[in-house]
């Protein structure tokens, strides 16, 4: 609830109501009730001094003496607000929301007394005709206390961007942090981390990681990291080319055995650049999860070369996870360790990345982010709970991360402490990339990759109605660390 509802009163009947009846001429006989304005005074004085019991019981005997005295309601309701009456207030604000003088703060603060009093669905549908009534000012309602209860909804989240739309200015470093707690407002909640000039100027996070335990999200929260892990997958195969284990035109038969006749032609190249022709996904109707259902490295391979090619090898370009679980698979061949353990003793161990993890593993429950996406898996909505990284995806998704490990990862790259001289250069994505990943259980990242300005900007609560808010977030991040000195 906040003073600023009353922007819709007036200027000059504000000013009356400020100062008082004391700064009005007492009436002349035949003006008006000398009694009145004794009363209003005494509602007044009583108002400022925050007598709240006492403004209300007053304010509301000159509106039934006066049932047009729209500020007469407008005062009895708000005293039952800040006397904390908030049933008695919902009332009083239905009476005041008769007048179109008081109606867009009387249905706000009718939202804010429903939020109070736990009752989220419909506050947030009063909150919803209060915005369209003309009571629009996003950082009132985001910074209200009386809403805080469901701030943490995304359809809060929604509204606040609704009303924004467009009127976002460009984000500078100047105004990087305010910026970010305007999204915490509208709903974003998450971590982040910006780089400017090699020196780290933003890690923070922003909501709850998990709502029910109330643990916030920091710059160490562990959060799923969609198909980042094809980066991991991609430095290994170029480290170990790099060391003569395996060479990037060798055909894929020489590290699979039992190629069908139409794939032979397929290469390690071809895999990583999208030219493999495989299609993009694996799964079968018949799995219980598309991303989640255990299978082995044998069902994968065999499942990925029983399927139609989208075009001969080398031919054309199409995207496919599927080509880098065989990638995965061809690091397990030449480098004799499972793909979670080569990751870990040739990348994430050299680069400090210790909360850099695979599905199924043990992970502090308070600094576990939980997803709240379209789609949910496990007893808890988070990697922790949903078994085992699975050849469905392992080497394109089916790890976690932080913002803090990732940054790790890209600071031990450039030190040239992985990859060297050609095959790091072979590793960066082509100039002005902007990169993301992300599954539909919640989990979303977008990051850049430097050199000397980056961020990385993950989310655990996307789902259809704030993606495109999300997006946008991460655009105007990638133009700030992208755009040219």
């Amino acid at each position: 609830m906040s003073d600023l509802a009353w922007r819709a009163c007036p200027v000059v009947l504000l000013t009356i109501l400020a100062l008082g009846a004391s700064a009005l001429p007492f009436p002349v006989a035949g003006e008006a009730d000398p009694l009145e304005e004794v009363s209003r005074e005494l509602a007044d004085r009583a108002f400022r001094e925050e007598r709240w019991g006492d403004a209300a019981q007053l304010y509301r005997a000159l509106y039934e003496r006066d049932p047009e005295d729209w500020e007469a309601v407008a005062r009895w309701a708000l005293s039952l607000h800040r006397a904390g009456e908030w049933e008695r207030s919902i009332e009083a604000h239905r009476e005041a929301a008769r007048f179109p003088q008081a109606r867009p703060a009387a249905l706000y603060n009718i939202a804010c007394a429903r939020a109070r009093l736990g009752q989220t669905d419909r506050a947030l549908k009063d909150l919803r005709l209060a915005i369209r009534a003309g009571f629009d000012d996003a950082e009132t309602i985001g910074g209200d206390e009386d809403l805080a209860a469901i701030r943490d909804d995304p359809r809060f989240g929604r509204l606040l961007w609704g009303i924004r739309g467009s009127k976002h200015p460009p984000i500078t470093f100047e105004n990087l942090e305010d910026r970010m707690a305007v999204e915490a407002l509208e709903g974003f909640s998450g971590s982040v981390l910006v780089q400017r000039d090699g020196e780290v100027v933003l890690s923070r996070g922003y909501g709850w990681a998990d709502r029910e335990h109330r643990y916030p999200n920091d710059e160490d929260t562990i959060y799923a990291i969609g198909s980042t892990p094809i980066d991991f997958t991609k430095a290994g195969i170029l480290l170990l080319a790099q060391e003569g284990g395996l060479r990037l035109d060798d055909p894929l038969a020489r590290w699979i055995e039992n190629v069908p006749e139409d794939k032979r032609a397929i290469t390690i190249e071809h895999l990583m650049t999208g030219r493999s022709g495989l299609r993009d996904f694996h799964d079968v109707p018949g799995d219980r999860d598309p991303d989640h259902a255990w299978i082995d490295r044998d069902e994968a391979v065999r499942r990925v070369f029983a399927g139609d090619l989208l075009f001969e090898p080398g031919t054309s370009r199409q995207h496919s996870h599927s080509a880098w679980v065989l990638l995965a698979a061809v690091i397990e061949i030449a480098s004799g360790r499972t793909y979670p353990e080569f990751t870990r003793e040739r990348l994430f161990e050299p680069a400090g990345m210790s909360d850099t993890r695979f599905f199924g593993e043990e992970y502090p429950e308070e600094r576990m982010a939980i997803g709240y996406g379209s789609r949910s898996d496990g007893d808890v909505n988070a990697p922790a709970y949903w078994g085992p990284t699975s050849w469905l995806v392992m080497g394109s998704g089916g790890q976690v991360s932080t913002v803090l490990d990732l940054h790790r990862w890209n600071r031990t790259l450039r030190g040239g402490e992985i990859l060297t001289g050609d095959w790091l250069e072979r590793y960066w994505s082509p100039p002005g990339s902007l990169l993301s990943g992300g599954d539909a259980y919640g989990y979303e990242i977008l990051y850049t990759e430097g050199p000397e300005d980056l961020f990385f900007l993950v989310s655990h609560t996307i789902t259809p109605e704030n993606r495109r808010q999300f997006e946008q977030l991460g655009r105007d991040l990638a133009d700030l660390v992208l755009r040219a000195p």
